[in-house]
């Protein structure tokens, strides 16, 4: 009995060991990393579509159903984002978060990095929080138009901090995230895969066709008829924005201060195509921040190309070009044309053919992408002030409207083919808070964008407009209590009635919003058990979606 009392001892002393310093379990709870992650939520499934989808259990608007507990509720009314057709579920069921395990952080061995989904300390209340890192120590950050830019901070003290000219200086680059890491962090816009195959006569496909198609409306397979040219565009009416339908609102609910909604045109196109002989060219076109790109898939090369002014005059410059045999006859190839994080990229069966961070890539500082992204002046926008002080309220730069919106269009030169799968995808979009009497948007203006020294890092949540993370964070509710104050951050002025220094107001303002390294707990790696489904007392596990978190 000593030696099994021995055994047990060390076994528990081992785990509560591993529990500490290796990895750890934690559960989502919230909707701030959906769909990547998924906190409490509901599945829908459109009828006509088969698409399904999950949806939040919208607890701030009194529920699904006005006074129903959530735990009971079984009737959901939500929009199916592929026909847009209202979709009742009945026999809806709430589901629990992903539940994840978490490499802990230690010094050395496992660092953390940008783009990691990491757990961590809320640096003003006991929660544990799990957010994406875009910021790093040692860097300034901006937000511009939904992408991240950083710039070292460096030794030159003569370098602005802040203000109009910061933005406009040198040593700016935007990050760009590895394929892996942007592939899970691409959100579905449309797939031609769930077209309903009995339609109704209200449904509208995004796309329109010219005459050289058939069964854009009615078929998952997409036939072009003729040899010679035919054209895809998508459909101005529809938008492509950072709409998420996760944070769709019930139409019975009454809800004031929903998150505004941005034109995005960082996009992912996909398209399997057949083509019936040999010569057959894709040629995708986007117009975005007053630019044009298009890429030419053909027979001998694979030609990236950007349209510039020269003299009032447009002329297409090349990117990039590669040699490529060709699309094949009677094969059905995957083709993927990406405009993301200021990079144009070929894809073929899933590799990089063309293009990419470095022979695709254009750069632009955080002032002259604002001024793409909007095609006004760049300095007239970051004095207005009709807003108030970006510092304390949402600046002229939290309006949608003052954004361009995208413009997408596919050629297909050449035989006969059919189109298996057509698939447009968007990036995550760190969207800038609109709301009148809200708080500023951190890292949205040149005169309140962070500085991240003395090991800080700074955090997005992947559902950025239903996100309450680093850009959001307030006096009070993202600087740190006493305790973290006193354990981590004793530099660091906490919430109180005692006048501060300017130096005193001047750290705690580069703190709040921040996380500090001592709060990190570990990098979420994988789910485990994913959004168990309570279809009775006991919760039935999801275990086809178990992935890996990147």
């Amino acid at each position: 009995m000593r030696e099994t009392l021995i055994s047990i001892v060390i076994a528990f002393a081992m785990a509560f060991v591993f529990r500490g310093y290796v990895i750890e379990g934690f559960v989502i709870p919230t909707g701030s990393m959906a769909p990547t992650l998924m906190g409490k939520h509901v599945l829908a499934r459109g009828e006509s579509s088969g698409y399904a989808w999950p949806v939040g259990p919208w607890e701030y608007t009194g529920g699904f159903q006005r006074g129903v507990p959530l735990t009971t509720q079984t009737r959901v009314e939500v929009t199916d984002p592929i026909t847009d057709a209202v979709v009742i579920e009945t026999n809806a069921r709430l589901r629990a978060g992903d539940r994840v395990f978490v490499l802990k952080y230690l010094p050395i061995l496992h660092e953390p990095k940008r783009w990691d989904v990491a757990v961590f300390k809320n640096p003003a209340t006991p929660e544990n929080y799990i957010k994406r890192i875009v910021g790093m120590p040692g860097e300034q950050l901006a937000l511009v138009d939904g992408d991240v830019f950083t710039r070292p901070i460096g030794d030159d003290v003569s370098a602005p901090r802040r203000g109009p000219d910061a933005w406009r200086g040198g040593g700016w680059s935007i990050e760009r995230k590895p394929e892996r890491i942007q592939r899970s962090m691409l959100q579905l816009v449309h797939d031609t895969a769930f077209t309903p195959p009995e339609p109704g006569p209200e449904y509208r496909s995004p796309w329109v066709a010219d005459a050289g198609f058939e069964g854009l409306n009615s078929s998952r397979a997409i036939e072009k008829t003729a040899q010679g040219r035919a054209l895809l565009a998508w459909r101005a009416s529809r938008s492509i924005d950072d709409g998420y339908t996760y944070n769709e609102v019930p139409r019975s609910a009454t809800f004031v201060g929903q998150a505004g909604v941005y034109p995005v045109s960082d996009i992912a196109v996909t398209l399997a195509i057949e083509p019936s002989a040999e010569g057959a060219v894709i040629t995708p076109e986007l117009e975005a921040r007053g630019m044009v790109f298009r890429a030419t898939v053909g027979p001998g090369s694979i030609v990236i190309e950007r349209r510039v002014d020269v003299d009032g005059t447009p002329e297409w410059r090349t990117l990039d070009e590669r040699p490529f045999a060709g699309l094949m006859p009677g094969r059905t190839t995957r083709v993927e044309f990406w405009h993301i994080d200021q990079a144009v990229s070929v894809y073929v069966e899933g590799e990089l053919v063309a293009g990419g961070p470095e022979a695709g890539a254009y750069d632009l500082t955080p002032a002259a992408r604002l001024e793409a992204s909007t095609g006004r002046d760049y300095l007239a926008q970051v004095t207005d002030r009709t807003t108030g002080d970006p510092r304390v309220s949402p600046s002229a730069l939290a309006n949608p409207s003052l954004y361009r919106r995208p413009s997408l269009k596919i050629a297909i030169d050449g035989p006969p083919a059919t189109l298996h799968r057509l698939r447009l995808d968007r990036d995550v979009h760190y969207q800038l808070s609109e709301l009148r009497g809200s708080v500023a948007t951190r890292g949205g203006h040149p005169e309140f964008f962070p500085t991240l020294d003395n090991d800080r890092f700074f955090v997005c949540g992947d559902n950025s407009p239903s996100s309450k993370d680093s850009r959001l964070w307030r006096l009070g509710d993202g600087s740190p209590d006493p305790w973290k104050a006193d354990q981590i951050d004793p530099g660091i002025p906490t919430l109180d009635t005692r006048r501060l220094s300017t130096s005193e107001v001047n750290a705690r303002d580069e703190a709040i919003g921040t996380v500090h390294r001592d709060l990190l707990v570990g990098q979420g790696f994988v789910v485990y058990l994913p959004a168990p489904m309570r279809a009775g007392p006991v919760p039935v596990p999801d275990v086809g979606r178990m992935r890996w978190i990147w």
